[in-house]
């Protein structure tokens, strides 16, 4: 299986920058760029804030579906469906782990602690509001949401053009705008759904198709930037270890193993877990790409499956900061 070099790497992202570039200047204006280039600055105060409060590691997460619009006037879309509720667990995990977490989210995602009230049912819902006490259970995601939300930082999303800039803006930051996290443990976890296909806005109809009629899609792909954000995630000036975690969900077991394996060799990706989508709550592969084979984890009755999974990154990431202590200077 062949894995890319550093200046095939570097070759690429070259490319893949350029096709990013096009792409987001065709899709978004000037001044729905303009609206997003604040959050660059946000995280930054964010990330001083909690290394000053002494995290373990600061993590971003991105969670949800993408949508890319049939009409400038947009009423159509075409969505990659995701409810977020993996990332919404991841962060959960990493917070109450005493790591800070980034969440870069799709509008209609599941958001962390807040997904166990959006859960309720109706009825346990107004009897909530109405009884003037909570139940054990949402008072306990009250005292949870309490304790951890100055360590969460939510950043939404809509369109697949807003995911691609804010996940370059925001990993840009994190990697060179913050000097002090270079003392820490840093992971990206590429959980968010990003659709393959557009309609470049130039094709589209200024406003709503109107139905009734056949209708024909002619789509364009949406650039695999990937590989371009592991580069920038890996630099070699960071003094401690920073994991990229990508996402694969098929309904095929032989063709997620493809991909898996293929995330891993051409992104340069640390691990990628893996689950088919009849299973994805009860079951996934965890690829490593210092593995030979990947891991499988099932899901306990009393945990979530997103906490096995952190239990192994975690493991992981811990070994390597070990690894690098005894091997700097003083251990050298």
């Amino acid at each position: 299986m062949h894995a890319y070099t550093r200046q095939e790497m570097s070759t690429e992202s070259v490319i893949t920058s350029r096709r990013l570039e096009e792409f987001l200047k065709e899709n978004l204006t000037d001044t729905m760029a303009e609206s997003l280039q604040h959050w660059g600055e946000r995280l930054a105060s964010f990330a001083q804030r909690v290394v000053d409060g002494h995290c373990r590691g600061i993590a971003l997460v991105t969670s949800g579906g993408t949508a890319v619009s049939l009409e400038v006037t947009a009423v159509r879309y075409l969505v990659n469906f995701s409810s977020g509720g993996r990332g919404a667990g991841l962060a959960e995990q990493l917070l109450q782990r005493g790591w800070a977490c980034i969440l870069l989210h799709s509008e209609s995602a599941s958001l962390p602690f807040r997904r166990h009230i959006d859960g309720l049912g109706i009825t346990e819902f107004f009897r909530e509001l109405t009884l003037g006490r909570h139940s054990s259970s949402v008072e306990s995601v009250l005292v949870a949401y309490e304790k951890y939300r100055e360590n969460l930082f939510l950043v939404p999303f809509h369109s697949a053009a807003e995911y691609l800039y804010l996940l370059r803006l925001l990993t840009n930051t994190l990697c060179r705008k913050v000097d002090c996290l270079q003392r820490l443990p840093m992971i990206l976890f590429t959980a968010a759904a990003v659709t393959d296909y557009y309609v470049p806005r130039s094709r589209m109809p200024e406003h709503k198709i109107s139905g009734g009629d056949h209708l024909t899609l002619h789509l364009d792909t949406v650039p695999k930037i990937l590989g371009l954000i592991s580069e920038e995630w890996h630099r070699e000036s960071s003094d401690c270890p920073r994991y990229l975690i990508s996402f694969k969900l098929e309904t095929d077991e032989e063709e997620l193993r493809r991909k898996a394996v293929n995330n891993l060799l051409n992104y340069k990706c640390d691990a990628v877990v893996a689950n088919l989508r009849q299973s994805y709550r009860e079951k996934v592969w965890v690829y490593w790409l210092a593995d030979a084979e990947p891991e499988e984890l099932l899901r306990p009755e009393d945990r979530s499956i997103e906490a096995l999974i952190l239990d192994r990154i975690l493991d992981r990431l811990q070994l390597n900061v070990c690894d690098a202590m005894s091997t700097g200077p003083e251990g050298a």
